[in-house]
């Protein structure tokens, strides 16, 4: 059986913190504001997916907890071991560059790898406790910012 737990909030970007998908919306929501204010709302927005726009390469960041025993405890009292666990990232823009897990380099199966095609990757024996997912996307047009776009993921495969 194979249980998902989705990395939401709290991400980083580049030491900001977004949300994963990284889809920034436009608020134009009908608030009582004058011309002025949305005009400077506007602004902001605009000037911000400017700043997106230059960016070449972007470095997200997740921490989480172990959500089986660590590598000291793979076993239970009955002999069995701690389930395998794979990485899954299911859409970015950009070309991925770099995949870790608590600083361990971890193989991307076809760096090529387009935005919508996802991919798993085997982090197994890799977790600890606490840990830290870094992901590293890179500029490839120079029109659309590198960013996640769709969720990344946990996989569990606890075969019993």
């Amino acid at each position: 059986m194979t249980h998902r737990i989705r990395l939401r909030k709290p991400w980083s970007r580049n030491g900001q913190t977004v949300d994963v998908p990284d889809i920034e919306e436009r608020d134009t929501s009908e608030r009582d504001i004058s011309k002025q204010d949305h005009a400077d709302d506007v602004a902001k927005i605009n000037d911000a997916q400017d700043v997106r726009s230059a960016e070449q390469a972007v470095v997200y960041s997740r921490r989480f907890n172990a959500p089986f025993p660590t590598q000291s405890e793979r076993f239970d009292d009955h002999g069995r071991t701690s389930p395998r666990i794979e990485i899954e990232l299911m859409g970015w823009t950009g070309r991925l560059v770099d995949l870790r897990l608590n600083d361990h380099v971890l193989e991307i199966p076809n760096p090529e790898s387009k935005s919508n095609s996802g991919i798993r990757v085997d982090a197994t024996q890799w977790i600890k406790a606490h840990n830290v997912l870094r992901i590293e996307l890179q500029n490839e047009d120079n029109q659309s910012p590198p960013r996640l776009e769709q969720s990344v993921s946990l996989c569990i495969h606890d075969d019993e």
